[in-house]
This record gives structure tokens, sequence and C-alpha cells, in this order.
């Protein structure tokens, strides 16, 4: 007998928080620390002081391509995007600064 895996089984789905509220969905990809941020996720508008160059750079790239478009007082994705890592998808999706990953995501029930 062979058993096929499907990757969308063993993904854990992540909850993405702006303090205490979910703006979105992630998971990651399962290409080394790369993770997906999923349509319909929600992002600040302000961007902090200390936003990295980068994050900066790949924001206004999202928003040029109209993969992030402004919703009232929010961006929203329109489509599932790939980050290098967690931490550069929360600084770009979260809220405009050098966020590390781990704080802005949690294990859905957990």
């Amino acid at each position: 007998m062979h058993e096929q895996s499907d990757s969308r089984q063993t993904t854990q789905e992540y909850a993405i928080y702006l303090g205490k509220e979910i703006v979105g969905h992630g998971y990651p990809s399962g290409v080394g620390n790369r993770f997906f941020v999923r349509k319909g996720s929600r992002a600040r508008v302000q961007e902090t002081d200390s936003i990295p160059p980068g994050v900066k750079r790949r924001r206004e790239e999202l928003l040029g391509q109209e993969s992030l478009v402004q919703e009232g007082d929010y961006y929203r994705l329109t489509r599932d995007e790939e980050f290098s890592s967690p931490s550069n998808a929360a600084g770009v999706n979260i809220d405009g600064s050098d966020l590390v990953g781990a704080i802005g995501y949690t294990i859905n029930g957990l």
C-alpha cells in the first residue's frame, strides 16, 4: 500500500494578531523559513519610524502590484503572499515595523 502525503494536512495554520485582535492567517511554506500570509489578512497602514528598509520596500512592492490595498484604516491582502520569514511577513503585514514573527503569530486553537 502506497500512502500519499498531503502537505495541506500537516501544515499548521497560524492566527495573525495585531494587539489582541486576529487580523489574518498564515502558514509555513515548508521550504526553509518561508511563510505565507493568506488573502484577506489585514495590515496597519501607518508605518513605524523603525521600519527596516527591506520591509518598507516589500510593502511598497505589494501596494504597487495591488496585492495590498487600502480599506479604511487598514490594508488588506488581495491574494496569498509568500515571505522570506515569519518576521518579514509580520513587519510587512502586521504593523509596518521591525517585529519578530513569533510575537505576532499564534497556532490556531492554542
